[in-house]
């Protein structure tokens, strides 16, 4: 018993000095790197009120077209994308950080994909707080396992994707509302 008090009392004193009995682990670091990053990040972060109001309009930022543009002008002005192909029913382009996605045997951008930086980005926990409550809270894909908030943005929905509600968000994927 009273060895159990003479610890205590080394506690104490140790959080008095300012030192933690407590060793600064990886993960401990880790998570205290990501709350820092995550506070530095507000001022740079994509996630503010523009957001919103560009996703009504069927635009995303970084991409230089919106929803509804024909895919045919976007390769006119821009020349040939960095890579297309064919995922998930459509045909996709890829700009850079952006990804165009037209229906088979159709012209006209039906969604957009744009991929973040870190230092653009928030965790996904976070982005509520900034931009406003979702439609659903946090949930997670039964289909990749990818937690995401679902913004209605009438006439598009907005998805703000992450791997977990604890990461950082990785994409943007605005599509009209079918």
């Amino acid at each position: 018993m009273k060895q159990g008090f003479h610890i205590i009392a080394l506690l104490m004193i140790m959080f008095i000095n300012g030192q933690s009995p407590f060793p600064l682990t990886e993960t401990n670091r880790v998570h205290a790197e990501q709350e820092n990053v995550e506070t530095d990040n507000l001022s740079d972060s994509v996630f503010n009120e523009e957001l919103l109001h560009l996703a009504s309009k069927g635009e995303l930022i970084h991409a230089q077209y919106p929803i509804g543009t024909n895919i045919n002008d976007i390769i006119a002005n821009i020349g040939s994308p960095d890579e297309q192909g064919v995922w998930g029913g459509a045909n996709f382009y890829v700009y850079g950080d952006v990804m165009y996605f037209v229906p088979f045997d159709q012209e006209v951008v039906t969604s957009i994909e744009v991929y973040l930086s870190r230092d653009e980005s928030l965790q996904l926990r976070h982005v509520e707080a900034q931009i406003g409550k979702s439609t659903t809270g946090i949930e997670k894909s039964e289909l990749d396992h990818q937690s995401f908030l679902l913004y209605e943005c009438d006439p598009f929905i907005l998805y703000i994707e992450a791997n977990n509600e604890h990461d950082f968000v990785k994409t943007l994927f605005l599509k009209q509302r079918e």
